[in-house]
């Protein structure tokens, strides 16, 4: 049950009481930041980070126009802007030792994978940079579509090559950032001068291909910020059948008088909830 809730966005129950497993808080970290001139390359750092025994805390992607957005944002000079593409890993313990030997890991396959550049990097610089992504470009365009796409790890490299090729067709800016480690990519398509009229027409199209594309790849329409009811018509365009009647037929038998969370995520009918 545990696993069937997480995710449902309480449309299957009302969650009581949760127990926490806490796990103590490691005594050393340290950011390390990779830059690549291609971002096949950077993205295909990941897997042999793991593959060396390393489990980082966290490993976040920049693509190169949201690194020159922020940089523009905050006003301050980047590592490698003009060309680079940054992938940066945390790793955590509670031996200085062997972080520093897994630091020269990382930085040793980085080298392997046409790192142009590879440095124990500044917290405090790097990620105010990551965590900028989204203020940057709101300074940029207040009006913004934030899409929160899901591909497998290995299909980051293709989707946001094709992602950057929708917004040449465009002629739009689409900037992307995200989380390597579980393929959760951040797209935002920007409004900048664009009439609402204009906008209103192109935005449906732009997703369309995005959604085509992501589904194409294996990938889902939300990795973190669920579906609500603003992608509702959404999952049920793109879900595979089966895989849509097992979720509806799973909120059926769990609420059947739809009184949780009504209209989101899947209807399973078109009735007036009832009053719980």
């Amino acid at each position: 049950l545990m696993h069937l809730f997480i995710g449902s966005e309480g449309t299957l129950g009302i969650i009581t009481k949760i127990y926490l497993k806490l796990v103590a808080l490691p005594k050393y970290q340290m950011d390390l930041l990779a830059v690549f001139d291609n971002l096949d390359d950077a993205i295909a750092l990941t897997p042999k980070v793991m593959g060396a025994g390393i489990t980082p805390v966290c490993v976040e992607f920049m693509d190169n126009a949201s690194i020159k957005q922020v940089e523009i944002f905050l006003d301050e000079k980047l590592p490698k802007s003009d060309i680079g593409n940054y992938i940066i890993i945390q790793i955590a313990g509670d031996s200085e030792d062997v972080l520093d030997e897994q630091c020269e890991k990382i930085v040793e396959l980085a080298e392997e994978n046409n790192a142009i550049d590879s440095l124990v990097a500044d917290p405090a610089v790097i990620w105010k940079s990551r965590k900028a992504y989204l203020e940057a470009d709101r300074a940029r365009s207040l009006v913004f579509s934030m899409e929160d796409i899901v591909v497998p790890m290995t299909e980051i490299p293709d989707a946001v090559q094709q992602i950057s090729r929708l917004a040449e067709k465009y002629n739009v800016a689409m900037h992307c950032a995200g989380h390597c480690g579980d393929g959760n990519v951040h797209i935002d398509i920007l409004k900048d001068d664009r009439t609402q009229e204009e906008w209103e027409e192109m935005l449906p199209k732009i997703q369309g291909e995005i959604y085509a594309l992501v589904y194409q790849l294996g990938g889902r329409l939300s990795g973190e910020h669920g579906i609500g009811y603003k992608r509702e018509a959404l999952l049920e365009k793109y879900t595979d059948p089966v895989e849509l009647s097992m979720m509806k037929a799973v909120k059926k038998a769990l609420d059947p008088k739809n009184i949780m969370n009504p209209g989101k995520v899947v209807s399973i009918n078109d009735e007036v909830p009832v009053e719980a």
